[in-house]
């Protein structure tokens, strides 16, 4: 009876463990997936900031969304 009790400890020991490993790949998944949308969205802001002062007045944004709009256009 012991001996179930331990395979049974062990069993659940290496569930806690993969379940570990899961949590960890899910983190690293989730932070690449958010460094990403970062890098894409400073892209996004360089390419509408046309006077290159860290600023967006709403002609560039109105330009940026419309070539934005027309590259997904020509993609799909």
């Amino acid at each position: 009876m012991k001996s179930s009790n331990l395979n049974g400890f062990q069993h659940l020991q290496e569930t806690f463990k993969v379940a570990s490993y899961d949590d960890t790949i899910m983190m690293r998944t989730k932070q690449k997936a958010m460094q990403n949308h970062i890098k894409k969205m400073q892209l996004l802001f360089e390419e509408a900031d046309t006077s290159a002062d860290g600023k967006i007045d709403l002609d560039a944004w109105l330009l940026a969304k419309k070539r934005m709009f027309a590259l997904l256009f020509y993609i799909f």
